[in-house]
């Protein structure tokens, strides 16, 4: 509906009927006047583009770049197993990341994944709508001590 209403469309996520692999499609319309006429698109081959970023980049051992679309499914990777995979809907550190990730246009989150914890920047694309992370390990910070702790400290103080 978008195509023949002349909006482009950009960043689609599908896998390709003939490869299997992961793809994003762009489409650009025709135009006649008012009128679509016709369209050219083409298929993007995700796991081709991740495997050139990676060598483009040059991160870290430690570190990884991600995109994900609106739905939170993941369009790039610096590995690229991972491309198509929808992300989790729990209430994990990652899970809550990766909404921060979508729901904003940039910023910055911590998160454990896979049992290490990272810290991302990301930001998002005005031009397919995705969200762009680089995650490197990190230290995860120290939380705050809970009331009990405290109780617990002034009691051993009182009593040393």
């Amino acid at each position: 509906d978008l195509l023949l209403s002349g909006t482009p469309i950009t960043g689609v996520l599908i896998t390709n009927p003939v490869t299997g692999r992961e793809a994003a499609i762009v489409a650009v319309p025709i135009m006649s006047g008012d009128t679509v006429v016709g369209a050219i698109e083409g298929m993007i081959d995700l796991g081709a583009i991740s495997a050139s970023l990676v060598s483009d980049l040059s991160l870290a051992g430690t570190a990884y770049f991600a995109a994900f679309n609106e739905e939170g499914v993941v369009a790039l990777h610096s590995y690229s197993e991972k491309i198509g995979i929808i992300s989790p809907g729990g209430t994990d550190t990652f899970s809550e990341a990766i909404r921060t990730i979508i729901s904003g246009e940039e910023g910055e989150v911590g998160f454990y994944e896979d049992g290490i914890y990272h810290q991302a920047a990301f930001r998002s694309s005005e031009v397919s709508g995705w969200r762009y992370i680089i995650a490197e390990q990190g230290t995860p910070p120290i939380p705050p001590k809970t009331r009990a702790e405290e109780e617990l400290e002034n009691l051993i103080e009182l009593h040393d």
